[in-house]
């Protein structure tokens, strides 16, 4: 049986959307689950790759948010980052 979903904390969600690093380490540090969603599905690893947020993403991944996990589209932070075109963002998940 799956699990629930969790639901994204709104202050990680605009920390990650606006890319600042020093917010998100804060949340990463209190413990925010790094897996929940938005109300689409996203979690804070697929909002980063589809702001082109690379700095953002790699204190994810760092911090152990989970790659492999899709919207409720069926996409991945790696699709997301590849139908954005960016580059650095596609290796950093593909790593």
């Amino acid at each position: 049986m799956d699990s629930p979903v969790r639901k994204l904390n709104p202050l990680l969600r605009l920390a990650v959307l606006a890319g600042v690093e020093t917010a998100v380490k804060l949340h990463i540090r209190r413990g925010d689950d790094l897996d929940a969603r938005d109300s689409t599905g996203a979690t804070p690893l697929i909002l980063a790759a589809t702001k082109k947020k690379k700095g953002v993403v790699r204190l994810l991944l760092d911090a152990g948010a989970d790659p492999t996990v899709v919207d409720f589209g069926g996409q991945s932070a790696l699709a997301h980052a590849s139908a954005g075109g960016c580059l650095e963002t596609m290796t950093l998940l593909r790593d």
